[in-house]
């Protein structure tokens, strides 16, 4: 099971354990919905590690990133690459989608770029936000993003935040007694600009923040979903 960020704590950063960990623990419940040809796929049309960050995303895609196939940021510019995807869905039993996986790939090697878990959650604050949860080993690496309009009409998505609480990337790891830690990153922080295109595609541009300092940039398209079916 993937810890769950639920931001309920005992005030030491422990996590108390949502109300439906027996049930996810069991699998009961779900009902999944695995959506192949439908899925977005498209060309990385770049991708950019700034000056002086670009040898420490190497050493942690060799060392962490590509050992368990998440979070492996593609490297270079010098190339096309296609991403594959695929989107599962998970419904309860009355057929509301309650999560959806976005597994993507590289096309031509195969390795994971990011296998996220989307879902809708509420801050503190009471703002709705999007979660996506990581999965790692021995827990996850969970972030949370505020949905805002982009002035040209698209769709912006920040992480970024002061304290616990707030949108942002939050770390959880369980120990040995069962135990969940959270830790909150407020240096870390990402967005994600979503536009249309004339042709009706999609783009993304994505951009890693350590405070102010940008560290990686990537944009990628993805084709028009309409002709996908659900099997």
């Amino acid at each position: 099971m993937v810890p769950a960020l639920a931001f309920d704590t005992t005030g030491d950063n422990r996590v108390e354990t949502p109300a439906n960990e027996d049930r996810d623990r069991e699998g009961g419940g779900w009902e999944m919905v695995r959506r192949d040809s439908g899925s977005p796929r498209g060309p990385c049309l770049w991708r950019v590690w700034k000056p002086g960050f670009g040898t420490l995303g190497y050493l942690v895609a060799r060392l962490f990133s590509r050992r368990i196939q998440q979070l492996n940021l593609p490297h270079g510019s010098n190339r096309e690459i296609i991403f594959n995807s695929e989107l599962i869905q998970l419904c309860d039993q009355d057929g509301r989608i309650q999560y959806t996986i976005w597994h993507r790939s590289i096309g031509d090697t195969g390795e994971v770029v990011f296998f996220g878990i989307y879902s809708t959650c509420r801050i503190p604050s009471g703002e709705a936000c999007v979660k996506v949860t990581f999965p790692l080993p021995c827990g996850s690496a969970t972030v949370i993003f505020r949905p805002q309009s982009d002035p040209q009409g698209g769709l912006l998505l920040v992480s970024s935040g002061e304290s616990d609480g707030d949108p942002g990337f939050y770390f959880l790891v369980q120990d040995r007694q069962g135990c969940v830690w959270k830790h909150y990153l407020s240096g870390f922080r990402e967005g994600i600009v979503v536009r249309e295109a004339r042709d009706g595609s999609l783009t993304a541009e994505h951009t890693l923040r350590l405070w102010s300092l940008c560290v990686y940039s990537m944009k990628y398209s993805m084709e028009d979903m309409t002709s996908g079916t659900a099997e």
